[in-house]
């Protein structure tokens, strides 16, 4: 038993290497660079339908090496805003802000009721996802929050690219 310690913390290391502070740097590095190739491309808009009940939207830069997504999705008890970035047809990065109004659309608002709003950021690596944080805090990727914002990016990569 004695002698897998070693290999078992050795493991869990390497594990906390691939999602630490080296490889989000990385990532936020790769998005800013992205981002300023972005500022001298043309966009297209891209229409949703079907993501939403309210529908959404999209604009879309590419060129030979990124794609980058501003995304919009409205619905009844709330909307999304995502920035989805890709590299070699792979995600790289999402940041998600939910917004949930507290009654539907069209309904009274309770007197004193505030939007509840949530920030997501996903990191991959190689198109993996590799670390979550909800707020400023990392989650398990197995989180309900981290994988509803994984599964939109899956969706979002398969419309978009």
């Amino acid at each position: 038993m004695r002698p897998i310690l070693p290999l078992l913390a050795a493991v869990l290391a390497s594990a906390a290497a691939l999602a630490g502070p080296g490889l989000l740097t990385t990532i936020r590095r790769q998005v800013e660079g992205i981002d300023r190739r972005a500022r001298r491309l043309p966009s297209t808009k891209l229409s949703l339908d079907g993501l939403s009940l309210e529908g959404g939207e999209a604009r879309v830069w590419r060129d030979k090496q990124a794609t980058k997504a501003d995304v919009n999705l409205y619905g009844e008890t709330g909307r999304r805003e995502l920035l989805v970035y890709w590299t070699d047809r792979k995600p790289l990065f999402t940041y998600e802000r939910t917004t949930r109004y507290p009654s539907p659309l069209g309904t009274p608002r309770p007197r004193g009721a505030t939007d509840r709003t949530t920030q997501t950021r996903l990191y991959y690596d190689q198109g993996r996802l590799r670390s979550c944080r909800v707020g400023d805090k990392p989650r398990p990727l197995s989180d309900d929050t981290c994988q509803q914002t994984a599964r939109l990016t899956d969706l979002l990569t398969r419309r978009v690219q």
